[in-house]
């Protein structure tokens, strides 16, 4: 029995930039501490937890296909727990992702 879908990843046809843009303008807009890589499709971000360590993780934008990406989500830090729920919630509040695969 499944507890918690490990699958941390989404698919999207938006342009790299644009979904980029979106997600450090969304972690801005909550206050999170964002560091975008310079000539890579990366952020590492940092969201404070009440009550807990912060939690750390890191969103890499990878080509799965032509015209089709993968926004991955990996938790470098903090409780593996509320790392999922933040990243469900995340997904759910860019709605970024596309039904197809």
């Amino acid at each position: 029995m499944r507890l918690v879908n490990k699958n941390t990843e989404f698919f999207t046809t938006c342009c790299p930039e644009e979904t980029l843009d979106e997600i450090t303008g969304y972690f801005e807009e909550k206050g999170y501490k964002v560091n975008v890589a310079q000539d890579k499709y990366k952020v590492k971000v940092t969201l404070p937890i009440s009550g807990e360590s912060d939690l750390e993780m890191c969103v890499r934008i990878l080509k799965a296909a032509p015209e089709k990406y993968c926004v991955e989500f990996n938790r470098t830090g903090g409780d593996q727990l509320e790392f999922f729920k933040q990243f469900n919630i995340i997904k759910e509040e860019l709605d970024l992702e596309d039904a197809t695969y």
